[in-house]
């Protein structure tokens, strides 16, 4: 079982800050550009934050140019 912890960023300036458990998002919190939290991940599930009319559902693609920290 493979895990690791870090900052994962999009383009967009979106955060994922947490824990990866084999290659997905597992424990950590999703934050906006401003570092306002829109979502946690709790054992592999997001957990929405916001009213559903204002929260659009964050997805990291695997092409997209992302830093890890």
């Amino acid at each position: 079982m493979s895990k690791s912890q870090g900052i994962l960023t999009n383009f967009e300036g979106e955060k994922y800050e947490g824990e990866w458990k084999e290659g997905l998002l597992w424990n950590g919190t999703v934050m906006d550009e401003d570092g306002n939290i829109i979502s946690k991940i709790v054992n592999g599930v997001e957990v929405n934050l916001l009213p559903t009319e204002v929260y659009s559902h964050f997805e990291w693609k695997e092409n997209e140019t992302t830093t890890r920290t």
